[in-house]
């Protein structure tokens, strides 16, 4: 199976307890488990955020090999016509557990969850740990995504909501992307990616 994704190493350690990731995708094949965004230290200690088989979406996170937390959509997402925005908010210093990791889907917040496990209060993440690997497109089992993603962010130590990656088109209410937004930071290992396709994938 052909596989393209980008990848970066944190040199030095991030914020494990404040982060934002934000994207745009648009997949090319349904019922595969299909990486966006992961922290694959190894196979026992991750973070990653996937299309699952079913075509929801999961987040998770295991710290030598316990699972500290596990969102799963009850929604599914099988549209290989249509633009996703996927927006993943994670701040573990919230007092209420379901303000901890938050997800929108092209500004809809999901509030439909199967079983969720959320993280305690002022729980670390994998990601932000020194010297792994930050993947785009990919997660720990070479799970690769299969089509294309546009304007990715990750902002380490800043919770962002979609509004400040996304706005809604005036003339045809559409949600759409804000080519050149402001006022954002990225904090250590953050970074912006603006390629109009950066992992791509046949499955």
């Amino acid at each position: 199976m052909a596989n393209t994704y980008i990848q970066r190493t944190a040199s030095s350690a991030g914020n494990q307890k404040k982060w934002t990731f934000s994207a745009w995708v648009k997949k090319s094949y349904i019922g595969a488990d299909a990486g966006i965004f992961g922290f694959p230290e190894n196979s026992t200690n991750y973070l990653r955020i996937r299309f699952k088989s079913g075509d929801n979406i999961q987040i998770d996170n295991d710290y030598n090999d316990t699972l500290t937390m596990n969102l799963r959509t009850n929604a599914v997402y099988r549209d290989t016509n249509a633009w996703y925005h996927i927006v993943v908010a994670y701040d573990s210093a919230q007092a209420t557990d379901t303000n901890r990791v938050k997800l929108w889907v092209n500004n809809e917040q999901v509030t439909s969850w199967d079983s969720p496990s959320y993280p305690s209060q002022n729980a670390n993440t994998r990601l932000g740990n020194s010297g792994a690997n930050i993947q785009v497109g990919a997660t720990v089992g070479n799970h690769y995504f299969n089509g294309v993603m546009s304007h990715v962010h990750y902002c380490d130590g800043y919770a962002y909501a979609p509004s400040d990656f996304g706005e809604t088109d005036s003339t045809t209410g559409e949600w759409k992307i804000k080519t050149s937004p402001s006022g954002l930071s990225y904090g250590t290992n953050g970074f912006w990616w603006l390629k109009d396709s950066i992992a791509t994938t046949d499955h």
